[in-house]
């Protein structure tokens, strides 16, 4: 009887080892199966060291135009001039054009001698800014420009006549003053009006440089 109760408890303790090695086997298998699940959860989920973005933010120009001061500098074939200009600029509604005027006020002179200078134009200009506030921007305008010169051994000479053309530069700065550099290149109808010498009239290309500070409407 022992040897038969001995060998029962043998072939249940062979049962149990082996229900025990098929459930670790089974458990096994879980986990294999778990670990890319929880890997491929683990990599959906957003870095926390890493926030997503905020949007950037929309830019409003709230500017309904401008008014500018400054000094210009420029050359018409042999003569020189710098000036005072004033220039303003009213914004055509929601686009990126504005009604432009500048008027430039000062001397004009050679080696041989010197005049006055005037220069009024009008026109539209267009503008292209970036978020971190600088502008290109493009005037095409139309005048007309006044100069005399001259010495003390000759008689004062009138040149005169209307222009048109481009103008090219940047505007930077603040929300209210901005700094505005520009360069023109019109095409002058140029009338030279000398005692003694019969009126000519050609057309010459009389650039200039301008910088001035802004101050926004």
């Amino acid at each position: 009887m022992s040897d038969l109760h001995h060998h029962v408890a043998s072939d249940h303790a062979r049962c149990a080892a082996a229900r025990r090695v098929n459930v670790e086997g089974h458990m096994f298998k879980l986990g294999l199966a778990v670990i890319p699940f929880t890997v491929g959860v683990a990599a959906a989920q957003p870095d926390p060291e890493e926030p997503p973005r905020p949007p950037e933010p929309k830019v409003v120009d709230h500017e309904h135009g401008f008014l500018a001061g400054g000094v210009d500098v420029g050359v018409m074939s042999s003569f020189f001039h710098g000036a005072l200009v004033a220039e303003g600029g009213l914004k055509l509604a929601d686009l990126p054009l504005w009604l432009h005027a500048t008027g430039r006020y000062g001397g004009a002179m050679d080696v041989e001698g010197k005049g006055g200078f005037r220069r009024l134009a009008g026109g539209i200009e267009a503008r292209t800014c970036r978020r971190h506030g600088a502008c290109l921007f493009l005037d095409v305008d139309a005048g007309y420009e006044w100069q005399t010169w001259d010495n003390i051994d000759e008689d004062l000479e009138h040149h005169h006549g209307p222009l048109v053309g481009p103008t090219v530069g940047i505007d930077t700065g603040g929300e209210t003053v901005r700094f505005r550099l520009a360069v023109a290149v019109p095409y002058y109808r140029h009338t030279a009006e000398i005692p003694g010498l019969e009126t000519t009239t050609e057309w010459r290309i009389a650039p200039s440089l301008a910088a001035t500070v802004a101050y926004r409407l």
